[in-house]
């Protein structure tokens, strides 16, 4: 991805010279996000300066080339941070837009108070150490992935169900909703959860995960309202991976009763959900390769008949919902 993002602000520089400040160079800018991480907010300014250029709006387009020179020469170590602007400065109004760009009914973020920041802190540090414990590789994949955890709190009356959140235009971010104060267990389901959806957003950088229309719905018992087939592509892998994950930890973390059958839980659930999110892409999904790879991949890990236990009656098969947007 900072592969990627490095080319593209050179091919622009080349490009849009005449409107962009001459320094910093493409070239300097490019070398520092080659070198190492960026904070997220490095890419969210690259989509937000490819749409003034295209706008025409030359005074915001040379202040975001100065702001991506300025990011991502500083070093970005992991953190986790509320979500206000004192902590975010001006990529809060930015995260706010990019998280929820999509979205029918887009949820509002706030910054949680002290308590419920610390307790996400001490449930995020006691996840990633269990995990360490367990599965080291896959705990240095989620810290290689997730570079910002970004604490919110969503109003009562917000109808939107989020437990965390991604975004492609903010790699490296995450978002995780604490007011309900999350233990280390349910950290570490949407840790793993939005590190996949990183994983994929790198992965399909050139070549999508499936070829279906955008505008194609797709009814699915995994959400109320109908979908793309990307979105059904990225939730099913999520599942898959978070019910691999869970089965590694169950015979072998040292866990309380409750939090055993918490893992339990959640496992089956996945489960259940990759089963019907795999029928339905194995379907209904004009799959690419690499797309077609990763979910026979997926299927092979989650073991032979599994998926095919609790399957969906005729009655509930999944159909091709034929709303346009």
């Amino acid at each position: 991805m900072r592969e990627d993002l490095a080319a593209s602000l050179e091919r622009l520089g080349a490009r849009a010279g005449a409107v962009l400040p001459l320094a910093p160079d493409a070239a300097a800018i490019a070398r520092d996000i080659r070198s190492r991480r960026v904070a997220p907010g490095v890419f969210g300014r690259y989509y937000d300066l490819v749409t003034a250029l295209q706008t025409e709006d030359w005074t915001a387009a040379a202040r975001l080339w100065r702001e991506i020179a300025q990011e991502a020469a500083r070093p970005a170590d992991f953190a986790v941070l509320p979500f206000d602007a004192e902590a975010l400065g001006d990529d809060a109004g930015r995260y706010q837009r990019m998280f929820t760009i999509g979205l029918a009914a887009a949820p509002q973020f706030a910054r949680p108070d002290d308590d419920a920041l610390t307790h996400l802190r001490e449930s995020l540090s006691a996840a990633l150490a269990l995990l360490d414990a367990v599965h080291a590789d896959w705990a240095a994949e989620i810290r290689a992935l997730i570079g910002q955890v970004i604490a919110v709190v969503r109003p009562a009356a917000d109808a939107v169900s989020m437990s965390g959140g991604s975004s492609m235009m903010l790699w490296g971010a995450v978002l995780i909703d604490v007011g309900a104060r999350p233990d280390r267990i349910r950290v570490l389901s949407v840790l793993a959860h939005e590190a996949t959806h990183q994983l994929l957003f790198g992965l399909a950088r050139s070549e999508p995960l499936v070829m279906n229309p955008v505008r194609e719905r797709f009814c699915t018992p995994l959400r109320p309202t109908p979908r793309p087939m990307n979105a059904i592509f990225h939730s099913t892998y999520v599942s898959g991976r978070i019910h691999a994950l869970f089965e590694i930890l169950r015979p072998r973390a040292r866990l309380s009763d409750a939090e055993a059958a918490l893992v339990a839980e959640i496992s089956d659930l996945q489960r259940r959900r990759f089963a019907q999110g795999s029928e339905l892409i194995l379907e209904q999904a004009r799959s690419s390769a690499l797309g077609r790879r990763l979910i026979e991949e997926a299927r092979d890990v989650i073991a032979g008949g599994e998926q095919s236990r609790g399957g969906m009656t005729e009655a509930g098969r999944n159909k091709v919902c034929r709303t346009e947007t």
